[in-house]
């Protein structure tokens, strides 16, 4: 039987300890910048349900809504200095008008506010296995734990190597598991589903969907999916699950990852600990 890896229940639960927490010490606040796109609105409007669930308030800055980077610099240093504010967070993807823009942003964020691990420090805090509540590795580590399943020993493909998921996530899995191999594709490797078609597991993180098909995976293969993409105002993932009844385990989209990694974001600004090696 194939399992579909959906994180509801797990949600549930998790939804629960933070709950929990936020009643014992009132959270402070978290501070998001953003673009206005389709999937970056879709994952805002995730965060700000989280965030009501929680208890948490929740300020959304648009690059576009500011006349200059002097004035968006200028809030955004009162920000990582005021001492109600939590975590700090630039929400990828950006329009590449704004990037100098958001990496000064990040560059500011102290290590205590950086509740999504996008600054060297955290990521290499990550490398040392110092701290690895890494949201989307962390997802991924979670869902596949309450499933019953692992990658050790396993050949594992990672197609995509992005800032947010691909380079943190390798690092996690070397570090956290122990893997028989695991191999990075980029999103236009040549041949890419004859090249993959031989792995135990395959992550795919690049933001295209349709990149490669189920269909192309071995049998007995889990295939994990981090993709967000608005397709004619639908959410699809990058694997297109043409087949599935050959796999053992996949993740959906939506109802995988993607929601779960919200969820360890602010785990993170709440100080609670879900995952431990």
């Amino acid at each position: 039987m194939v399992l579909r890896l959906i994180s509801k229940e797990l949600i549930k639960e998790i939804r629960g300890r933070l709950q929990r927490a936020s009643q014992k010490k009132e959270p402070k606040k978290l501070v998001i910048w953003a673009n206005r796109n389709p999937v970056n609105l879709r994952f805002l409007k995730i965060k700000q349900k989280v965030a009501q669930e929680l208890g948490v308030n929740v300020s959304t800055f648009f690059f576009e809504e500011f006349s200059s980077q002097e004035e968006i610099m200028e809030l955004a240093t009162r920000q990582v200095d005021d001492h109600s504010i939590g975590g700090v967070v630039v929400q990828y993807p950006f329009e590449s008008g704004y990037k100098e823009t958001a990496e000064q942003i990040i560059e500011m964020i102290p290590p205590e506010k950086d509740v999504d691990f996008l600054t060297p420090y955290k990521l290499g805090q990550l490398i040392r296995g110092v701290e690895f509540q890494h949201p989307t590795s962390t997802s991924l580590f979670l869902l596949l734990n309450h499933y019953g399943l692992s990658l050790n020993q396993k050949d594992v493909a990672l197609v995509g190597y992005g800032r947010i998921v691909g380079k943190p996530l390798s690092i996690a899995i070397s570090t956290f598991y122990k893997v028989n191999s695991l191999t990075i594709f980029d999103k236009h490797s040549s041949s890419l589903e004859d090249k993959i078609s031989h792995f135990d597991a395959v992550i795919v993180a690049v933001g295209k969907y349709g990149v490669l098909k189920a269909s192309s995976l071995r049998e007995e293969s889990i295939a994990l999916d981090f993709g967000s993409n608005v397709i004619n105002n639908q959410v699809r993932g990058d694997i297109l699950y043409d087949r599935v009844d050959h796999l053992l385990a996949y993740s959906p989209v939506p109802g995988g990852l993607g929601p779960l990694a919200v969820y360890v974001l602010f785990a993170n600004l709440l100080g609670v600990k879900l995952f431990s090696t």
